[in-house]
């Protein structure tokens, strides 16, 4: 399911790239017809998201038409410069939308047209949504302290809260030591505070970085890999007690757990049938996400746990993390594990607050949360002021680098530089796509006449690649120019599009 964050950047991306331009608009399954008829030609004005549903509207006034989409699990809004031919279109892309210099196609779930009643009808049935600045924590507390669901179905229940999707409820409810089967209306208001802060605090990290990343910086380098991107979901023990992980259906999802960090509260009883379903938990069933695996936790002892996750890295993954550290970078394998290992225990020691004590990761967590209910009043919700927003590219590429898989949190995002990493990464593996994958994203913006000079000074090379076949339609090359350095096409630097040609109707 694509979680809130990821829906707040596709808009985030739209209003610069999309907004203010008339479109003509198709639908190439047929499943949008009368959609796609109503916005035609019509200026796109305004764009919306409420957790995980967009809305955009096309014309002015009360007559304006608001598109909404909702993507699901595996919807994706694609934009790309327009060339001389069309671009390929699946049997899932309901909408097309053709400008004068680029294309955006639109596949989703649900993709509805209306009017203003239909955006006022959508949102009036929608929780707060951390990442607006409209958001009213209060409508969520009220709903908790009258309901009978868990907290664990509130977080998933969007007309409770908007955006909020399974990582992000296995992550928040772990930093705030909630147990997910904690009935809403017994968790106290403390506990609320919590919920809410980390809900604000984790969507808006990955607003701005493009990835779920919940583990706190100073905390990372205490848990070393592969907690250092999420604290339990998809691991089979917590980083921080060593507990086994927990996991259970609660609606239809997964719901991971450390019974040991999330206790429930003292007297809560439970339904039988939840209670039951409790019982039954099991371990985690881990699925291949390309990050650093999980050592087995035979020994408790901290640094035999990272000497063992650490051995799982390759040693081009172990010489980068010596020589961030300022390591030597010479010996085998067993001998740069060794090092490493004791390199990010001295630099545990040496860094977190309390040095002199060594403090564990239980009690940095500890002060994490005092830390943030001293910053409550400077954590607000919404997307404003956040700082640079990584583009739709530096986000790929971060996660290439780290790793992980297209399998761990959908992108709805989608561009020609995402695109052109993806396909790296499906022919030579997630681990080996980072070192063409900056080649691979880069478009010269040279002239023609320019290029012989860049490739006889070895700082752009030329070549030809295929684009993958599709049943009933040829295979056609295209040129991709690659350079030394890595640079993204993203949406904050200057970007040449192709062939803006226009085609009157």
């Amino acid at each position: 399911m694509v979680e809130g964050h990821q829906c707040h950047r596709v808009v985030h991306a739209h209003k610069k790239v999309l907004l203010g331009q008339r479109f003509r608009a198709a639908s190439p399954n047929g499943k949008f017809m009368d959609g796609a008829k109503a916005i035609d030609q019509q200026p796109l004005t305004r764009i919306e998201c409420h957790g995980k549903n967009l809305f955009y509207f096309f014309g002015e006034g009360e007559g304006a038409v608001v598109l909404h989409a909702h993507f699901g699990m595996s919807g994706a809004f694609k934009t790309l410069p327009r060339g001389g031919s069309p671009p390929e279109t699946t049997p899932n892309t309901r909408l097309l939308l053709t400008g004068e210099r680029v294309v955006a196609l639109l596949s989703a779930m649900i993709v509805q047209h209306g009017g203003l009643d239909l955006y006022e009808e959508k949102v009036a049935k929608l929780g707060p949504d951390p990442l607006r600045e409209d958001a009213d924590k209060e409508r969520l507390w009220a709903v908790m302290q009258k309901s009978k669901k868990s907290i664990g179905q509130l977080l998933m229940d969007q007309t409770a809260v908007a955006g909020i999707g399974n990582i992000y409820r296995a992550e928040i409810l772990f930093k705030a030591g909630v147990h997910p089967e904690e009935p809403g209306r017994l968790v106290s208001r403390e506990g609320f505070e919590l919920i809410w802060r980390h809900s604000v605090d984790l969507l808006q990290r990955g607003f701005k970085s493009g990835s779920i990343l919940t583990v706190d910086a100073d905390e990372a380098k205490i848990l070393g890999p592969p907690w250092q991107r999420r604290y339990i979901y998809n691991h089979k023990s917590c980083g921080r007690c060593g507990s086994a992980i927990s996991t259970w259906i609660i609606q239809a999802r997964t719901c991971y757990a450390c019974l040991t960090c999330q206790p429930l509260q003292a007297g809560t009883e439970l339904n039988p049938e939840r209670a039951k379903i409790l019982a039954a938990a099991t371990g985690t069933k881990v699925f291949n996400s390309h990050c650093a695996p999980e050592p087995p936790r035979a020994d408790s002892n901290p640094r035999s746990k990272a000497a063992a996750a650490l051995g799982r890295l390759t040693v081009a993954a172990l010489k980068e993390k010596l020589k961030e550290l300022n390591e030597p970078l010479d010996g085998k394998k067993a001998q740069l594990v060794e090092r490493l290992a004791t390199a990010l225990q001295t630099a545990t020691l040496a860094t977190t607050v309390g040095e002199e004590e060594g403090e564990s990761a239980a009690e940095v967590a500890a002060g994490a949360n005092a830390l943030m209910k001293a910053e409550a009043a400077a954590l607000q919700p919404g997307t404003q002021g956040l700082g640079h927003i990584a583009t739709a590219e530096e986000a790929a590429l971060e996660k290439a680098r780290a790793g992980e898989g297209r399998n761990v949190e959908h992108v709805a995002l989608e561009t020609e530089g995402t695109l052109g990493l993806a396909a790296t990464q499906s022919k030579t593996g997630a681990k080996a796509a980072p070192r063409r994958a900056a080649a691979r994203m880069v478009k010269a913006e040279a002239p023609a006449a320019e290029l012989p000079a860049l490739q006889a000074s070895g700082k752009l090379t030329i070549r030809k690649r295929r684009t993958a076949s599709v049943a009933g339609r040829s295979t056609r090359s295209k040129s991709a120019a690659q350079t030394a350095e890595a640079r993204g096409i993203g949406l904050d630097v200057p970007y040449e599009w192709g062939n803006p040609e226009t085609t009157e109707r």
